[in-house]
């Protein structure tokens, strides 16, 4: 009689166990699709950062008198173009527009496991004019 009772039981912890298994499986998923999520931001964000360094740089260049126009790659460290198993390049396109005003076009691409993307910036660039007798 004891038997007969249990019968039932069983089968009630079979579902549970079931609905408790697939639950799991569906928080691993949501889990991985965070985690692409999670790196393609990372990814672009670092893109956005090595673009304004390019542009920070390439005002450096031109208040230094050392920039013209035509197409450079990165000019700074070029172990910045890899980091975190992701793979960048940075690229920039300058134009004059006045003596003290120049254009330039920065792209950054970038390679990880999970995706590829590019980001592409344009700015203006003004010389910056240096007062006499100011101290650097």
């Amino acid at each position: 009689m004891k038997q007969e009772k249990q019968r039932g039981y069983i089968l009630l912890e079979v579902m549970v166990l079931s609905v408790v298994v697939m639950a799991m499986a569906v928080s691993l998923h949501l889990f991985q699709q965070a985690q692409v999520v999670i790196q393609a931001d990372s990814a672009r964000l670092s893109g956005v950062l090595l673009a304004q360094e390019e542009f920070a740089r390439l005002e450096w260049a031109m208040d230094q008198g050392g920039l013209g126009e035509g197409e450079y790659g990165w000019l700074g460290d070029a172990q910045q173009l890899a980091q975190e198993n992701q793979s960048f390049a940075v690229r920039a396109s300058v134009r004059a527009e006045t003596e003290a005003v120049w254009r330039a076009r920065v792209t950054v691409q970038w390679q990880s496991a999970v995706r590829s993307g590019t980001l592409g910036y344009e700015r203006l660039l003004c010389r910056h004019r240096q007062q006499k007798g100011a101290a650097l």
